[in-house]
């Protein structure tokens, strides 16, 4: 199945990288490397769908996504907004990071629409052991 996958995402690292995760190795750390693998709106979306099949089945899309170091060390995260609804509403925010495992965590915001994800991430605090960000002071 999993060269099934390499088959259909046509990128070697990429493919790498998701294999990896599965295992729960994460092969590519730099910025630019993830930047390259990881260039586009769909990118990250077939990226995340492999880690999250469910997103798969309800045809989720990416809004915004950011590549970005979020704490004081040299790890990289990747946090999209997704939309499962098909309307373009951005309820969710997916977190994917490595802290020695690949941990996926997903934010739920009823009733608020992401449409400008670095203004979003203004003020969380990171927490790097759980993989997730909360209000500034909480």
């Amino acid at each position: 199945m999993l060269k099934t996958c390499a088959l259909l995402l046509g990128s070697l690292l990429l493919v790498a990288s998701v294999a990896s995760a599965v295992s729960g190795e994460w092969t590519i750390y730099t910025k630019p490397e993830i930047q390259k693998e990881l260039p586009d709106n769909a990118a990250v979306a077939t990226f995340l769908k492999t880690l999250v099949p469910e997103l798969d089945a309800v045809d989720a899309t990416v809004g915004e996504y950011e590549i970005t170091s979020l704490g004081t060390d040299i790890s990289v995260q990747l946090i999209a907004t997704v939309d499962v609804s098909g309307r373009e509403l951005y309820h969710s925010i997916y977190i994917v990071c490595n802290t020695g495992d690949i941990k996926v965590t997903l934010i739920r915001l009823p009733g608020e629409n992401i449409t400008d994800l670095k203004q979003w991430l203004v003020g969380k605090k990171w927490d790097p052991f759980s993989c997730t960000l909360t209000k500034e002071g909480k």
